[in-house]
């Protein structure tokens, strides 16, 4: 189940992860990133879409582990173009202030 993504997409990263947990292989290990992973508002292109342990992820040419689908959202540039670049770039801009603690 590929949900929709196909190699070739575009994916807009929504998670905004300090830490990755990421599948080594389908073998049901899980380790904790240490490689430079997506950023929040990154656009990235899928190189590899398929089911780990029953959870989709994909895998993109600068990235190439394999992370959770749920953290990326498909752009379609040939659907309201003009809008999508205005969006992206809004939510380029939108991140959060971290909070100060007093």
């Amino acid at each position: 189940m590929s949900a929709g993504w196909e190699v070739g997409d575009l994916a807009l990263c929504v998670g905004d992860h300090d830490n990755w947990f990421l599948d080594d292989g389908g073998d049901g290990d899980f380790a904790l990133s240490t490689d430079p992973d997506p950023k929040l508002g990154e656009i990235l292109r899928v190189i590899w879409v398929g089911n780990c342990d029953s959870v989709l992820r994909l895998s993109f040419a600068k990235y190439p582990d394999r992370y959770e689908a749920v953290s990326f959202r498909k752009i379609r540039p040939d659907e309201h173009e003009s809008c999508e670049a205005e969006f992206i770039t809004l939510l380029k801009r939108s991140k959060a202030p971290k909070q100060v603690s007093a």
